[in-house]
């Protein structure tokens, strides 16, 4: 029974792709193909764009991972360099003049 059930629901989404509507069905089909095919061809750049914008609105686990990934980005270059990294050159030197001759002291002695 199931195997028929998906037949027929395979059937009624050929349908739906080759745009031939069946009274009383209407299926829940994302299809953004179809969308930017009847489009006019536009810059590269939006094309582009709008790839990416698809592909993200499309993603249930992405979004996710990307939330995570994000967080650990920020805690990797904010929160880690706030505690773990003092600027040493302020710390030492006073002005930018003195700074800088010790980096250029520093990066060209052996």
């Amino acid at each position: 029974m199931l195997e028929q059930a998906h037949w027929v629901w395979i059937f009624f989404a050929y349908l739906e792709i080759i745009k031939i509507r069946v009274p009383g069905t209407q299926l829940n089909i994302r299809y953004t193909d179809m969308k930017t095919q009847e489009r006019k061809p536009s810059f590269l750049p939006q094309r582009i764009l709008r790839f990416y914008v698809d592909g993200f609105r499309a993603m249930t686990w992405g979004k996710t991972l990307w939330g995570i990934l994000l967080l650990k980005l920020f805690i990797l270059f904010v929160v880690l360099r706030l505690f773990f990294f003092p600027d040493i050159l302020e710390k030492d030197f006073q002005t930018d003049r003195e700074r800088s001759d010790h980096v250029l002291e520093q990066l060209t002695s052996p």
